[in-house]
């Protein structure tokens, strides 16, 4: 048996003479949608400036994942308990922070390879015109010159698969 956060998946093995059979058990989703177990949980991390449309992707395209929020969270230490907690759960999940520098990555990264995640980066490329219109009806708004400094660093440190992620998208 395999124990996955709350699911239990079973895998039997039925030995008869020179026969192995392997049987991995498929579990019903919503009573019509069947996944087979893998062992791969999946680590999303965004990367992008503010108003790039990080949080709305996560909602339209990863809402079946848990969600990671600083500034909902409020505090690194909030974070951390709770990056632990799902890392220790087993649960898929995306951090939706702006993640611009390499070193914000490598919080999450070295923990997801040693549990054997599956670690995927969504690149926002910059359209800094589109940032500063969301961001002005936004109701608690970035200051611009952030956004605008945010930009350069955020071009200046893609992510790229020497850090440990399995795929990259460029989100435009």
């Amino acid at each position: 048996c395999f124990n996955i956060g709350n699911e239990v998946i079973a895998a039997a093995t039925n030995v008869s003479k020179n026969k192995t059979t392997l049987t991995i058990i498929n579990i019903a989703i919503n009573a019509t949608k069947f996944i087979t177990f893998s062992l791969a949980f999946s680590l999303a991390i965004m990367i992008g400036i503010q108003g790039a449309g990080k949080t709305t992707f996560c909602k339209m395209r990863l809402s079946d994942y848990e969600y990671v929020n600083l500034d909902i969270l409020k505090t690194r230490d909030n974070e951390e308990k709770l990056v632990k907690k799902l890392f220790g759960e087993g649960k898929s999940f995306v951090v939706d922070n702006t993640n611009r520098y390499k070193f914000d990555r490598q919080r999450y990264i070295p923990r997801a390879i040693a549990k054997g995640y599956k670690i995927v980066g969504y690149y926002f490329e910059p359209d800094l015109k589109a940032c500063l219109r969301r961001n002005r009806k936004r109701s608690r708004k970035v200051p611009e010159k952030v956004i605008k400094e945010y930009k350069g660093i955020v071009l200046n440190n893609k992510p790229t698969y020497d850090e440990g992620f399995d795929k990259i998208y460029t989100v435009i």
